[in-house]
């Protein structure tokens, strides 16, 4: 029972973790870019994207603005391992439950079949 408290457990972090990473994404698309590869100046922020591919460019923000996608990112970034690691956990559980239910399976199955031999 406490196998499927952590399955839960493990299904919940890694949703939450996938919803973070997804946000991320989204608002960096709606202000422009993200602060990770922007830069600042005196008292102008700006959000970059671009990169390798293309040219970069950056689109100026407020400084609250490029402070939430700085922490927002660092948080995206925390919480990919940790989702990572809770899919794993998750997944072991239940590979590990369908193992013990086919044992059970088996050994229900045998005592069938020792039961019809003795009869």
């Amino acid at each position: 029972m406490a196998q499927s408290k952590i399955y839960a457990v493990c299904l919940l972090i890694t949703i939450a973790c996938w919803t973070c990473g997804v946000s991320y994404f989204i608002s960096s698309c709606a202000i422009g870019g993200m602060a990770a590869a922007g830069k600042f100046d005196d008292s102008h922020y700006y959000v970059g994207a671009g990169g390798k591919s293309g040219p970069k460019t950056y689109t100026e923000v407020s400084r609250q603005t490029f402070e939430y996608s700085s922490i927002h990112g660092w948080v995206a970034l925390v919480a990919f391992p940790i989702g990572a690691a809770a899919i794993i956990v998750a997944n072991y559980i239940s590979t590990r439950e369908k193992m013990r239910l086919h044992s059970v399976e088996r050994a229900f199955a045998a005592s069938l079949t020792n039961n019809d031999k003795s009869a």
